[in-house]
């Protein structure tokens, strides 16, 4: 029996090897274009959720003092991960400064005395160690006895206390001031008007803190976020009317309720730290401006010592018992500027039980 023999086509064969040396250029070029924007704009938004993750471990643990020598290891290596990936390069520094202030390997609950130079001011304070792992160790201030009280002892306050103004002068035109009736309600809290402004208006940090309670609903001016921030000395501020956080901080927001049209409502949320000049919005409602109220916490303010003024605000002791005319801690020139500006309550003016 004869085995018939079959023959390719040569014109077959040669497109079949020009096909294989396409997809093989095709391959080499994608190799060397690198990954795509949309794989290079993922891992940032991974890197920078990272980057965020580890400020909170630390902030946690220089609150404590102390770390133990496996989570000193573990951190290390996630920055370094981070600075191979090309991760900015100046909070890679901030990161590896914060590292270098722990106390390694500080266990139980022997007393680390710590020194924290943060800006214009130095803290020296005492604190029990306990491990970054638990929030247990973050300096929390609460009213649930009718009266502010931290969880811990706390460190003194910076002074002279100095509030750096969280948004850019430049933009502001008038300003709302805290202690005042406005709208037929009394409020505690003051505020930037920002009308004719082009553009996003970027809110920073006035302080640094921990984030503590937040609330995201819809209102007049659409979806509304707020933040309340805690300086563990005892300094709270609240930011609202914001319309738009940074990437960084909507895990905030993951397992926070969204509430019904405007349904102010806050939820306290595990501590996420916050430094001093670091983004909390990306804009505000309707691009006009928003709210600002800072409460010293460790003391009831003067107003609240008026009998009258007490029992008009009783119900809403926690903040205007405690609100203070945040004005008046303004650096100076930023002082000079702001108080130069017009009201922006037409009723008001610039009166105020704070101020």
């Amino acid at each position: 029996m004869k085995i018939k023999k079959y023959y390719i086509p040569a014109s077959i064969i040669g497109a079949i090897i020009l096909i294989g040396i396409i997809f093989l250029i095709s391959n080499q070029q994608n190799i060397m274009n690198g990954p795509s924007q949309e794989e290079v704009k993922s891992q940032t938004a991974v890197n920078n959720n990272e980057a965020q993750q580890i400020r909170s471990q630390l902030g946690i643990a220089l609150q404590s003092g102390g770390i133990t020598p496996e989570s000193y290891e573990e951190i290390k290596n996630k920055i370094d991960t981070l600075e191979n990936q090309g991760h900015d390069s100046q909070e890679i520094s901030e990161l590896r400064e914060m590292l270098s202030r722990l106390s390694v390997g500080g266990q139980g609950n022997e007393q680390i005395q710590t020194t924290t130079v943060q800006n214009q001011y130095q803290e020296t304070t005492t604190f029990n160690s306990i491990s970054q792992n638990t929030t247990s160790g973050i300096i929390i201030w609460d009213d649930k006895t009718g009266k502010w009280e931290p969880n811990i002892n706390p460190p003194a306050c910076p002074d002279p206390l100095v509030l750096q103004s969280p948004v850019d002068l430049n933009l502001v035109t008038s300003i709302l001031y805290p202690g005042q009736v406005r709208g037929g309600d009394f409020k505690p809290h003051g505020g930037f008007r920002t009308d004719g402004a082009t553009g996003s208006i970027e809110v920073k940090a006035p302080i640094e803190g921990y984030v503590w309670r937040v609330a995201k609903f819809t209102d007049g001016g659409g979806i509304h976020y707020m933040f309340d921030i805690q300086h563990p000395c005892g300094i709270m501020y609240r930011l609202g009317h914001l319309s738009a956080v940074p990437p960084e901080l909507e895990p905030i927001f993951d397992n926070v309720p969204e509430r019904e049209f405007g349904d102010s409502r806050t939820t306290v949320v595990e501590p996420v730290y916050i430094k001093l000049g670091q983004t909390i919005a990306t804009n505000v409602q309707q691009g006009t401006g928003f709210d600002w109220g800072v409460y010293d916490l460790r003391n009831e303010n003067e107003a609240s010592k008026d009998p009258a003024f007490r029992e008009a605000h009783k119900d809403e002791y926690s903040q205007a018992y405690y609100a203070i005319c945040w004005l008046d801690y303004l650096p100076a020139d930023q002082q000079s500027i702001v108080k130069s500006l017009p009201a922006a309550d037409g009723i008001s003016g610039k009166n105020s039980d704070y101020c």
